[in-house]
């Protein structure tokens, strides 16, 4: 659970077996206030999301888009200030956000 978190890791390994077809595809998930989402989006990109109740929505895309049949490895990491993204042991996104995991 990664509730009232200041910092995290998630590791996980992924086959996509057929596009999204304009859906977003759910990976892993924790839906209680502060909830977080890992994720491909309707195109089919890598991303991470966040949002606390109603208080708005952090999402932070990859730029890593999944291929049919492929198998990949997704770490994400916070350290409360610097959020990546690794993608088979190359990080593939970096970026200064401030997460909020309460509510």
């Amino acid at each position: 659970m990664l509730s009232n978190l200041d910092i995290f890791t998630i590791f996980t390994k992924v086959k996509l077996t057929k596009s999204p077809k304009g859906k977003q595809l759910t990976i892993l998930s924790h839906s209680s206030c502060g909830c977080w989402h890992l994720f491909i989006s309707d195109d089919g990109e890598i991303s991470f999301g966040t949002r606390c109740g109603s208080i708005g929505t952090d999402i932070i895309k990859s730029g890593y888009t999944m291929l049919i049949e492929e198998d990949v490895s997704i770490v994400v990491t916070y350290d409360g200030v610097v959020l990546e993204i690794w993608v088979n042991g190359e990080k593939v996104q970096t970026e200064n956000v401030l997460l909020s995991f309460t509510c």
